[in-house]
């Protein structure tokens, strides 16, 4: 299985990167797999072969990232506990896109967007609803006339005409062939993607963290805690906009385990430009570890204001220039 699902991560890079888009593949364990960041757009990615094994902390972790980078979560994967999943069709998980590698590619690399949705065990689409009026119109049908034609109730056309009401794949075909005309529209993965703000659950975990968090409320930081990901928070002063904020790792471990995680943090505030800092209890005269800024412990009483590791991180980053 394991060896299924790397397979899986390598060819989904290979798609995003194929497509144009920067990549960053997370190796450790994480609510996502990939970042892949576009001209227009940006991707957080979970791979994994049974789409339905993936348990509701690394969703709401995932979509909880998405939050704060301003992402698109999307789940890429091979097949439900019932079935492989259909090309050309977005399934969903907890209000997540779900597509095959072969959809991904479809979508990113050839311009080619999906037109079908799975949704309650079967196949639906959208249509142009106010051009279905228009044309029923212009053929002469009334709304009841044209019911019966396609086989439906007066009132479930109604509803096509004037809403996102989804439609049964074989019924909007039975549509289009009656007006002769293409009415189905594309499922845009972005516009179906939201952006979510969900409160992570997660409290310290030793007296080293409380002790960070109690600093950041002090000196007026907000720091949110962040679960399944290689860093622990991201903090940002109460004023200012959501879109400025730093990752943060927090570790009592030794450096030697802590070192693959600040390569992973130092590749994510590279490829989305967004600073990233350690507190470590750590003995180590280190205050630079992979191109990414170190505060030790024995620091922290020298940290007043948020100003004040703005500072350390630019002088810390400088001195590695």
């Amino acid at each position: 299985m394991e060896g299924e699902r790397e397979t899986l991560i390598s060819a989904t890079e290979k798609v995003f990167r194929k497509a144009g888009f920067e990549t960053s593949v997370c190796s450790l364990r994480s609510c996502y797999d990939i970042i892949a960041r576009g001209k227009m757009c940006t991707f957080l990615v979970k791979t994994i072969p049974n789409v339905d094994s993936l348990s509701h902390e690394y969703i709401d972790a995932l979509k909880q990232l998405c939050y704060y980078f301003k992402a698109h979560p999307i789940i890429v994967s091979m097949r439900t506990k019932h079935e492989m999943l259909h090309v050309g069709v977005v399934h969903s998980r907890d209000d997540i896109p779900v597509v095959s590698i072969e959809t991904l590619e479809q979508t990113v690399v050839e311009d080619v967007p999906p037109l079908v949705y799975a949704d309650r065990g079967g196949l639906y689409v959208r249509i142009e609803g106010e051009l279905l009026k228009r044309i029923r119109e212009q053929m002469g049908f009334s709304l009841s006339d044209f019911a019966k034609e396609i086989g439906i109730s007066r009132s479930t056309l109604y509803d096509y005409e004037h809403s996102e009401r989804g439609i049964e794949l074989n019924t909007a075909i039975k549509i289009e062939d009656l007006v002769d005309m293409p009415l189905i529209k594309p499922c845009d993965l972005q516009k179906r993607l939201e952006i979510f703000k969900e409160p992570v659950d997660r409290r310290p975990k030793t007296s080293f963290e409380r002790d960070v968090y109690a600093l950041f409320e002090t000196i007026g930081v907000e720091a949110h805690p962040m679960d399944r990901t290689p860093f622990d928070a991201v903090v940002k002063e109460d004023e200012n906009e959501d879109t400025f904020f730093m990752l943060t790792g927090i570790s009592d471990m030794d450096l030697r385990s802590v070192k693959k995680r600040i390569m992973v943090v130092r590749e994510i505030s590279e490829l989305l430009n967004k600073d990233a800092f350690f507190i470590l209890d750590a003995k180590t005269t280190q205050r630079i570890i992979k191109g990414v800024p170190i505060v030790l412990r024995t620091e922290m009483n020298n940290i007043s204001d948020y100003d004040t590791i703005l500072e350390y991180v630019k002088e810390r980053k400088e001195k590695l220039d």
